[in-house]
């Protein structure tokens, strides 16, 4: 997410609109990634009490709000969001403009 934010800011200083393909690429990769995450922290935990990988467990909640809102969920949320405000655009793009 972190170097969508300088690619974005580039394409907003050199007015570039075409920046969207790219944009869309890595937040599905980052939507994809968001999604394992949140299944190792809610799903697999619950599943299997063996969730320990390089000695962090994943068992342990360091943030939670209204029991489901975790970290993994709140990336998740917003690369969903950059994927819908992304596409919304492209589609602006290829409106035929009027001289």
């Amino acid at each position: 997410m972190y170097p969508q934010a300088i690619i974005l800011g580039v394409a907003l200083l050199k007015k570039r609109g075409e920046i969207s393909d790219y944009n869309l690429a890595l937040s599905s990769i980052g939507v994809a990634i968001a999604t394992y995450h949140y299944y190792i922290s809610q799903i697999a935990r619950q599943v299997s009490n063996t969730c320990s990988a390089a000695g962090i467990s994943c068992a342990s909640q360091y943030y939670t709000s209204y029991g489901y809102i975790t970290i993994p969920m709140m990336s998740l949320t917003v690369f969903t969001l950059i994927i819908i405000f992304s596409s919304l655009k492209k589609t602006d793009n290829k409106k035929p403009t009027r001289k």
